[in-house]
């Protein structure tokens, strides 16, 4: 296991900006064995010499929402996002996060896994680009929140993520909810902070490019939403919230973290 160099820096950046950049988390080889799985999953769904994004995109169109009330009948999509977030070599990946998760927090003794999942992201869905913070959904500002590229680096060509460094010092916003309800997968709702535009003239604007392998790590307060799909290719990102293990851990944490769809 790689040993993470620069731990009081990492940490000071953490603490001042919400967010900070970790490099060669994962190993190449790592990332090409879950892609490997990922397209054994794609064959069952009709992949066949089609490349990954042709099939992807076919998905998509053929993943209809049916509404019922604010929910929506499984789609082909959300039934692939559902076999993926139990590939071993995705699973694989926490002991690597585990390691950055201790360079974070080297107060607590162990830190656990909430969540880990890979989000399938398309040029024309534009439900995921509204500012938020993960506390408003989530209510455990301790989680750590974990996004690494699983295809390509992340640019502006493919969604990297826009960030307002500094925003997680002012705590949790007021905020309003904005429903969608697209064709892909599940219906979203974006709690956007209300005092968003002054958010945005007070903090410096990053965009948060990540190189394959490296992995981009924030706090639940950071204001930050994706960057839209410029090059007409599905994005695939890698996604996993850890935090320490305490005490006064909100028992219903976990079934909050299921019940809401992840955004970034």
């Amino acid at each position: 296991m790689p040993r993470i160099s620069k731990k009081g820096v990492i940490r000071d950046r953490f603490e001042e900006k919400g967010f900070v950049r970790v490099e060669n988390v994962f190993q190449e080889s790592e990332l090409d064995q879950l892609i490997a799985e990922i397209d054994d999953i794609l064959e069952k769904f009709g992949k066949s010499d089609k490349s990954r994004e042709e099939t992807l995109k076919r998905l998509a169109r053929e993943s209809g929402v049916k509404e019922k009330g604010r929910y929506a009948e499984m789609t082909k999509l959300h039934e692939i996002t559902g076999l993926l977030r139990h590939l071993v070599p995705l699973h694989a990946l926490e002991t690597k996060i585990q390691n950055v998760c201790d360079v974070i927090y080297p107060e607590y003794d162990l830190c656990f896994t909430a969540l880990t999942d890979i989000l399938i992201g398309f040029p024309e869905d534009d439900r995921f680009h509204a500012w938020h913070q993960e506390f408003s959904s989530m209510g455990e500002v301790e989680i750590l929140n974990f996004w690494y590229p699983v295809l390509q680096d992340a640019t502006p060509k493919n969604g990297a993520m826009k960030i307002l460094e500094g925003s997680h010092r002012n705590g949790l916003h007021p905020w309003e909810r904005e429903s969608h309800h697209p064709e892909y997968g599940h219906p979203v709702d974006n709690r956007i902070p209300k005092n968003i535009d002054d958010l945005i003239d007070e903090h410096p604007l990053v965009r948060g490019d990540v190189k394959r392998g490296d992995v981009i790590v924030f706090h639940s307060n950071l204001v930050h939403k994706s960057g839209p799909i410029a090059n007409n290719s599905p994005r695939m990102t890698g996604i996993m919230k850890m935090g320490p293990v305490r005490d006064d851990l909100p028992s219903e944490l976990s079934e909050i973290l299921e019940t809401r769809p992840q955004r970034d």
